[in-house]
């Protein structure tokens, strides 16, 4: 088996909120909405990013330049979703975004413990 690394350009990225006051209460952050979901809610308000086969519609880049510019004026990213657990890239994403001096939060359903 050859396994290949993943990297954070890799992570498949729905969409993106460069600023919010309420993902992290007392923090300001960047909310990075994940491509994909296992579960089917009948109440989810983000049902157009549920399906991970459709691709990111966000470049890694993007979130790398928003924190560059942000810098000092935001707090922490937040990995939101769909489910942004069921993405191998995550790992790599979040380590970036630390090393970046950023906090790093998570929203998520439990799919992955």
């Amino acid at each position: 088996m050859i396994l290949t690394e993943v990297a954070a350009p890799d992570l498949q990225i729905a969409g993106l909120v460069p600023l919010s006051t309420v993902d992290w209460p007392g923090r300001l952050a960047a909310t990075v909405f994940c491509q994909g979901c296992p579960w089917a809610c009948t109440y989810c308000h983000n049902t157009a990013i549920l399906d991970p086969r459709v691709p990111g519609a966000v470049a890694w880049s993007q979130i790398e330049q928003l924190l560059q510019k942000r810098h000092g004026l935001l707090d922490a990213v937040v990995f939101s979703g769909g489910e942004a657990t069921m993405q191998h890239a995550l790992v790599p994403a979040a380590r970036r975004v630390r090393e970046a001096g950023f906090a790093v939060g998570l929203h998520t359903g439990g799919a992955y413990p």
